[in-house]
């Protein structure tokens, strides 16, 4: 080990690998963890591909000819189907099967076939027809949209690998449980370490450079921090493995490797299954919220509206008081709060806002829990019935990007604070309204 290279800090649980601050964030027992050779062991059996390829047959010089199209493809198929073809010559043949096909003109088929390998390039495979089950007559190309399953390959031997070049992983074998790696709440650029004593990569550090799901199982993928920390396959399941999560960041605290779970959210990025303190290690550009995270949806931008009558005031008006609106998703309906942030912190009594004149309130939604919530202002408490539309500002990703201010007006009634949910549904947007059971009340 390169004792120059890593080293304990004076902080509980934290560690320095090449000049980086690491925290030890979280820890849990596993019992199906297995370490492979990402490109030679996981894609041994069938590969399960999601992709569909658009497959072209025709003929050249007599000889009956298919290009398989896998352009679309995603990352994790480019992958296998580069092992896949590493090893064939061009007298090597390898199976298309699951190759069903149908059509919006109900043309069908099975283009399950035998193909002797020609060359594979640019994701296209590029072959010769020694035996096809069922053309049809009308069709010279098979639009992978029409497919009824997902065509799988298949051929003698294994994938095709540079031996001296492995592709560690970390695979968790029944990700079902209620334990999976990703109940870490890691990702790419956290290191992990394995502490098992019967294993030879006990303790041994890896950062995770990339997570995925392939064949229903959880993998990893590693790079070894340090050279005499290489890692052995093998196999764990059924062992007691201990796995410690470091992320990079330092703290002041001391560890807190369980807690409540939530979202650890920075505006663009949402991290599930983050506790807390592993939130807060992660920078101060996380904020942490209790409970799952919310799907992000930009909407389309609100207009604002000013209205004079209703003395709505312009944004840049330096407000009197300001109050932070954030959502509580522990409770089993959100329920949203607020908190007095500037100026009179007795500003609300039981969930009532007293108005006083001459006086600016501002409403900010900054707070990431606001997801796609925008909040009105309504003159009826059963039903939203809008006092003002566009009394709000620029809607954002977490929220509203800027306050809304409303000032004191003996022509302002009673109002009450409503939620307007927002998202998009086959295009077309959808509007909720909750009410919040505030009360704005003119003194």
């Amino acid at each position: 080990m390169s004792i120059r290279n890593i080293k304990s800090s004076s902080n509980v649980g934290a560690l320095t690998i090449n000049g980086v601050p690491y925290t030890l964030a979280r820890s849990d027992v596993f019992y199906y963890l297995k370490f492979i050779d990402y490109n030679k062991e996981l894609f041994k059996a069938a590969s399960n591909l999601t992709a569909k390829p658009t497959v072209v047959f025709y003929t050249e010089d007599a000889i009956d000819k298919v290009i398989l199209d896998y352009s679309l493809a995603n990352i994790t198929d480019k992958t296998y189907l580069s092992g896949f073809f590493a090893n064939l010559t061009q007298t090597s043949t390898f199976n298309l099967t699951n190759a069903g096909y149908l059509d919006k003109s109900e043309l069908e088929a099975n283009i399950g076939c035998t193909l002797t390998f020609s060359e594979y390039k640019e994701n296209k495979v590029f072959a010769t027809v020694t035996a096809v089950t069922n053309l049809n007559t009308a069709l010279d190309v098979y639009f992978a949209d029409y497919f009824t399953g997902s065509p799988q390959l298949s051929k003698a031997g294994s994938l095709g690998t540079n031996p001296t070049t492995l592709d560690y992983a970390l695979v968790s074998v029944n990700p079902s449980t209620s334990r999976p790696l990703s109940s870490l709440g890691l990702i790419a650029g956290d290191v992990i370490e394995v502490v098992n004593s019967n294993s030879v990569n006990n303790q041994f550090k890896f950062e995770i450079t990339e997570t995925t799901t392939i064949n229903q199982q959880e993998v990893l993928r590693l790079k070894p921090i340090f050279n005499d920390q290489v890692p052995t396959i093998e196999s764990l399941l059924g062992t007691s493995s201990l796995v410690n999560l470091y992320v990079k960041g330092t703290s002041t605290q001391t560890p807190v490797l369980s807690g409540d779970l939530g979202c650890c959210y920075n505006g663009t990025t949402k991290l599930q299954d983050n506790t807390s303190y592993q939130c807060n290690v992660r920078g101060n550009n996380y904020s942490f919220f209790a409970g799952s995270c919310v799907d992000l949806i930009v909407n389309t931008t609100p207009t604002v509206i000013p209205s004079s009558s209703n003395n709505i005031i312009s944004e840049g008006i330096v407000p009197d008081i300001t109050f932070t609106s954030y959502i509580d998703y522990t409770t089993t309906t959100p329920t949203v709060k607020f908190i007095p942030s500037k100026n009179n912190l007795n500003a609300i009594q039981n969930n009532v806002i007293t108005f006083y004149p001459n006086t600016t309130y501002a409403f900010s939604q900054l707070d990431g829990s606001n997801l796609n919530s925008i909040i009105r202002f309504s003159t009826n408490n059963d039903t939203f019935t809008s006092y003002c539309n566009g009394i709000y500002g620029a809607q954002k990703a977490v929220g509203i990007g800027s306050f809304s201010y409303i000032k004191y007006s003996s022509t302002i009634p009673e109002l009450y604070i409503f939620l307007e949910k927002r998202k998009t549904v086959n295009g077309e947007l959808i509007l909720e309204y909750v009410n919040t059971n505030y009360t704005l009340k003119i003194l």
